[in-house]
């Protein structure tokens, strides 16, 4: 399991969450996540998973080459 840094800036985005709220959730440094969104360095595979964790958790659905929310409801359903 793997996503590409501009999945991990865009899901960020989409939840309007900072770098340190998601390096909060996955226990890890602020610094180690921005090091992975600006290419320079890659997660452990474990670190990688608590990201991808922390962040569908939130709500996020990758995609291939991105990120969505699922909509919301219809409260006519």
């Amino acid at each position: 399991d793997a996503i590409t840094p501009a999945q991990c800036r865009a899901a960020r985005a989409m939840l309007s969450w900072t770098i340190d709220d998601l390096a909060a959730k996955v226990g890890i440094t602020g610094s180690a996540i921005q090091g992975f969104e600006t290419h320079r360095t890659i997660p452990h595979k474990l670190t990688m998973r608590c990201i991808i964790i922390a962040l569908t958790d939130a709500g996020v659905v990758f995609v291939p080459h991105g990120v969505t929310l699922p909509a919301p409801p219809n409260p006519q359903d």
